[in-house]
């Protein structure tokens, strides 16, 4: 493995931590142009009049842009001989053409065909077409980081781990060459204005293997399956500062190349369907739909906007910032101005009109309004169409930016800081970049994580992991959960904090006294725990974590505080426990292994740095 992408995903995720400063410095500005998008789902066009009622609306309220759902779950709403047919379409005439359609009633309007690119399936029936792609006998469906395909999820499962359905592999090199493909015969037999990528992203942390788990395997000999399910900003923060353990260091920065890896995955996609493009007669436009919080995109998600932007190969961006107050979707939209603003994309924001009143939309674009965006974009128009007052109140009461992000100029400071970034996201070795392009401290702490884990591979890991496997080992004590959770993100406010808190310690309450955990579930609960009575997977205990041992001390029927965490608020009700016991290293389940792959690995570093301290003590003697 080229050790180019151990600096580049080191440096990326620094960029972030370390604050490195990109000033916007406005330049005269013409007339601002009044930049007005929408998203259009498939289902409010699967018919002539629907899509006649979404064209003399876009008209009417001075809608610049849409972004036509095409391809929803891997089908098509327009002529194919690629892609099947939509089933929703199957009542409607033959030649029933949506996007055509579209394009022939919107001519005012640029069409983007917004394509979702790894999302395949939904639901428990299989697809009629025994040739669509969500299918298994094509070679190319996600596994979850136990090795179990995503399409032998049952619906608790997906609930479980918050995925939505089926997804293709991002490593799937068939994959990646059959979209290619799609986008090649869509824009060669339709003039659009541009192509939308969304769901171009990983589920989420605990997917991917693929093709990428053997160049792992085979670039630092241990399997990637053995890595903490999950890393987030501040585990990075520790790890660049050298607050870390030993073992825990190695095994962040083992985790840092494999999110690198997931997100390189997505972003050779993305190029090549911008090389695509380039090569089409009309030169569509690429944009993609992204999360708007850099670090966690990054690292959950593997979809990587920054490299996106700064290579030019998208050519406008989506941060999908819907939820939350005004204040957080300033923030949300701030940061993604302040870290692409050198770049050439265009920055659209993206709102959720669907879930918010014409007077939150209004705060929220008065809110943004000098951030130096080019555009704004309401999810969705066909959600808008069915309120009383339609779309015109959200575009009569919304603020256009007061100036264009494209008109924008940065500083030589903020330049000099984006080149540096560049180079060193691209180069082969760290020592190749000249002194006065970076921060000498940055480097040298980066160098040196990276130099210790390659030592380690060879002095640590390969023996760690013979020993577990010539060794029966201890099973972690396990546990059987029910668990409340409120989303909490790091930009909302004080108030909307508390409240979420709040509603948690009220669950809580109320999982103490009555035993109804579908009732409390649906009415406290968020995201996949708001279903199936908040039944969470199996949690193997690792002791050297807080709050897993606070857990331990539980018994059956118990219920614990409400915990803090990155995400939001949590309280658990002990369903069952299981007790530790002697086991050989590969009877493990996966998630068992990881911690007891962990521990073994902490151990083992903490003997190395303990010798390497007694031989430097004694050279410093001079025995």
């Amino acid at each position: 493995m080229q050790v180019k992408n151990a600096y580049r995903i080191c440096r990326v995720i620094l960029v972030c931590l370390v604050g490195l400063p990109l000033f916007l410095v406005s330049a005269p500005q013409a007339a601002p142009q009044k930049n007005l998008a929408a998203w259009v789902v498939r289902r409010h066009m699967d018919s002539q009049a629907e899509i006649k009622q979404i064209c003399a609306e876009a008209h009417a309220s001075g809608y610049t842009t849409l972004l036509v759902q095409v391809r929803g779950r891997a089908d098509a709403y327009y002529r194919s001989d690629l892609v099947p047919r939509a089933e929703e379409l199957s009542q409607t005439p033959p030649d029933f053409d949506p996007l055509a359609a579209m394009m022939q009633q919107c001519p005012d309007q640029r069409i983007q065909a917004w394509l979702n690119v790894y999302y395949l399936w939904s639901g428990q029936a299989p697809p009629k077409n025994k040739k669509h792609p969500a299918l298994a006998d094509h070679g190319w469906l996600l596994a979850d980081r136990n090795g179990k395909s995503v399409s032998d999820y049952s619906e608790l499962e997906q609930s479980q781990h918050w995925i939505e359905g089926i997804y293709a592999d991002p490593s799937s090199s068939r994959f990646r060459d059959y979209f290619v493909a799609v986008v090649a015969e869509l824009v060669q037999q339709y003039p659009v204005a541009g192509i939308h990528l969304d769901f171009v992203r990983y589920p989420g942390s605990f997917f991917g293997l693929g093709e990428i788990a053997d160049e792992f395997t085979n670039a630092y000999g241990f399997d990637p399956r053995l890595l903490p399910e999950k890393i987030n900003e501040a585990d990075v923060e520790k790890w660049y500062r050298g607050q870390l353990s030993a073992g825990d260091e190695l095994l962040t920065t083992a985790a840092l190349l494999w999110a690198d890896l997931r997100a390189g995955e997505v972003t050779k996609l993305v190029r090549r369907v911008k090389n695509t493009l380039r090569q089409s007669p009309h030169t569509p436009l690429l944009s993609a739909a992204v999360f708007p919080d850099l670090i966690p995109a990054y690292l959950d998600k593997g979809q990587d906007w920054l490299t996106w932007a700064q290579e030019g190969i998208v050519d406008e961006i989506m941060p999908m910032a819907y939820f939350g107050g005004a204040e957080r979707v300033k923030r949300q939209l701030e940061n993604v101005v302040d870290r692409s603003g050198a770049t050439p994309v265009r920055i659209w924001a993206g709102l959720g009109a669907y879930i918010k009143s014409p007077e939150e939309i209004a705060r929220e674009t008065e809110n943004i309004s000098e951030l130096g965006l080019d555009g704004i974009s309401f999810f969705s128009l066909g959600h808008l169409l069915r309120q009383d007052d339609k779309s015109a109140a959200y575009r009569k009461k919304m603020v256009f930016p007061r100036h264009n992000g494209c008109g924008a100029t940065t500083s030589k400071a903020a330049q000099q800081t984006m080149t540096t970034e560049h180079i060193i996201r691209n180069l082969q070795k760290i020592r190749g970049v000249k002194k006065n392009e970076m921060n000498k401290a940055v480097d040298l702490r980066i160098s040196a994580r990276i130099e210790d884990f390659h030592q380690s591979c060879r002095t640590i890991i390969p023996p760690a992991l013979k020993e577990l496997e010539q060794n029966t080992v201890m099973s972690p004590f396990r546990l059987d959960l029910h668990g409340i959770f409120r989303y909490i993100h790091p930009y909302d406010s004080a108030e909307k904090k508390q409240a979420q808190e709040n509603l948690c310690r009220e669950a809580r309450e109320l999982m103490l006294t009555d035993g109804n955990m579908d009732l409390i579930s649906k009415k406290f609960s968020q995201a996949g725990s708001r279903q199936f009575q908040s039944l969470l997977p199996r949690r193997y205990l690792d002791m050297n974590q807080e709050k897993d041992r606070e857990l331990a001390g539980l018994h059956e029927g118990e219920v614990s505080r409400v915990f803090q965490e990155e995400d939001g608020c949590w309280t658990y009700k002990i369903r069952a426990t299981g007790t530790a016991g002697e086991k050989k290293f590969e009877e493990l389940d996966w998630a068992a292994k990881r911690i007891v792959f962990s521990n073994k690995i902490r151990e083992a570093a903490i003997r190395e740095r303990a010798m390497k301290s007694e031989i430097r003590s004694n050279n410093k003697k001079g025995w």
